[in-house]
């Protein structure tokens, strides 16, 4: 009985690991600035919002295309900032457009956002 425990377990660890590592298909790119991202088609692939300014920098992309969401960040200099955060909708700790969420931070010019990621409103 002991042995078909010991059995039992390791075949659940086995599946549970091959299922958890084939369902980890994550894509993680990053760009200098807002033309790279374009000749590798970001956005009409739908891992960024077609909001985003040409003026972001710095851009970190990282995409799990099993689930279907995407997070990331991006600078954003201090001339585009008012311009981008105002096409944005406020919530009480992030901005909000569509099924995006976006934290701000003013004081760096730095931007995170999350596609598809459950947040409570």
């Amino acid at each position: 009985m002991k042995k078909f425990l010991v059995l039992f377990s390791f075949v659940i660890v086995f599946i549970g690991y091959f299922t958890l590592n084939l369902s980890d298909d994550i894509v993680s790119l990053k760009y200098d600035n807002y033309r790279q991202l374009q000749k590798d088609e970001i956005i009409s692939k739908g891992w960024l919002p077609n909001i985003l300014p040409n003026t972001i920098t710095n851009i970190k992309v990282n995409n799990n295309l099993d689930l279907n969401t995407s997070w990331g960040s991006f600078h954003l200099p201090k001339d585009s900032f008012d311009v981008f955060v105002g096409k944005l909708e406020k919530k009480a700790e992030y901005y909000k457009y569509k099924n995006w969420a976006f934290f701000v931070d003013d004081k760096n010019n730095t931007v995170k956002y999350f596609l598809n990621i459950p947040i409570k409103p």
